[in-house]
């Protein structure tokens, strides 16, 4: 019995190995992109004021690189976090 459940446990972890990857949604060039370079510009940060309140929320982005079929693909990360407004905001 021991041994069915093993062989059945190894062969669910052959098969999800050997499924392909998903292709990534690639409609919005701002959030990914196919490029063997960062995009250019990176990493930033900005500050965006939140409406009606006396605070600010911190935006840094930055390109994270994968590959996907052997290519590099570029992924646009994104981090906020609330703060004070800094002057002249």
């Amino acid at each position: 019995m021991t041994r069915i459940f093993v062989s059945t446990l190894v062969a669910v972890g052959l098969i999800g190995c050997a499924t392909p990857r998903p292709i990534p949604p690639l409609n919005n060039p701002e959030l990914s992109r196919f490029s063997n370079e960062k995009p250019a510009g990176y990493p930033k940060t900005f500050y965006v004021r939140v409406p009606d309140t006396m605070v600010c929320e911190e935006v840094s982005q930055d390109w994270r690189q994968d590959s996907y079929n052997g290519h590099k693909i570029w992924f646009r990360d994104e981090q906020r976090k609330t703060v004070n407004c800094p002057a002249g905001q």
